[in-house]
């Protein structure tokens, strides 16, 4: 590897450890982040430790939480919201009920929400069967989340191929079971609504690699929504991740942030008998 490249990983890498540092509660917080995400690479390399659980403190708002953690990209994830406020729009829903988290990961966007809006119920749906149990680890005690282990699909079905990757937020639903794959629960997002009760919800926040075109391509659930947030991906029949944004702008949604980093912000108003419930 060129010398530049290595300079410029290391730097990535120190920056990251610092800006995720800040979310300690306390100075030996602060120090145990910014040490954890040092390591990190060093850690994978190492046999038997890949998948070894850690226990990271983190400022959410007025309050801390434990996240469980395996790796880098865990932690990536809890900066990314908690640091960066990847997940913050100027003028949210002042009063949600109902938020559904698609592709909660490890449970970072749900405790982002919990903490924004105090009254609103989560429904966290996360397919990884790895990813899951630390998603159940850090908010399914939360008496205001409701857990769903399921892949989301664009057609109505029970049971999906799903490629389980190690960096957890790369696991994505496949059409044919290969190497790698797994089999877990599916649906639509209307049949995963319907089996826990749901009848609707103010926020959508969906991050499911590539399978949100297939969601947004025919009327559903998400249509009633308030807001969207979420992350587009490029696939192997849609080079241009932000056609499918411009074509819910077309649908009469309006971005509330500038689209940006494959990140969508947009919202519109819809009738008070369409918000959510549990």
């Amino acid at each position: 590897m060129p010398a530049g490249s290595i300079v410029h990983r290391a730097t990535v890498l120190f920056h990251d450890a610092r800006t995720l540092a800040t979310l300690g509660p306390t100075p030996l917080g602060r120090a145990w982040l910014f040490l954890t995400y040092l390591f990190a690479p060093l850690k994978r390399r190492i046999p038997g430790l890949q998948r070894v659980p850690i226990r990271l403190p983190v400022r959410v708002g007025r309050h801390v939480r434990n996240f469980t953690v395996s790796n880098a990209p865990h932690m990536l994830v809890i900066k990314e919201i908690f640091a960066e406020g990847i997940y913050e729009v100027p003028q949210p829903p002042p009063d949600p009920r109902v938020i559904v988290d698609l592709g909660a990961n490890i449970g970072a966007a749900t405790a982002f929400f919990l903490e924004r809006f105090p009254s609103a119920r989560v429904v966290a749906v996360e397919p990884d069967p790895t990813t899951y149990r630390k998603l159940a680890a850090n908010v399914g005690r939360d008496s205001r989340v409701t857990l769903v282990h399921a892949a989301v699909t664009g057609r109505p079905s029970t049971s999906a191929e799903l490629f389980a990757s190690e960096a957890s937020w790369d696991s994505r639903v496949v059409p044919e079971p290969s190497r790698g794959t797994v089999r877990v629960p599916a649906g639509t997002l209307e049949q995963i609504l319907q089996r826990i009760g749901v009848d609707g919800f103010d926020i959508l926040k969906i991050d499911v690699e590539g399978m949100e075109h297939q969601i947004f391509a025919t009327p559903g659930p998400q249509d009633s929504a308030e807001l969207l947030i979420g992350e587009v991906h490029p696939t192997a029949e849609i080079s241009n991740p932000e056609r499918l944004v411009d074509e819910l702008r077309s649908r009469g949604w309006e971005d509330c942030r500038p689209f940006a980093h494959s990140v969508f912000y947009l919202t519109r108003k819809v009738p008070d008998t369409n918000r959510g419930s549990l």
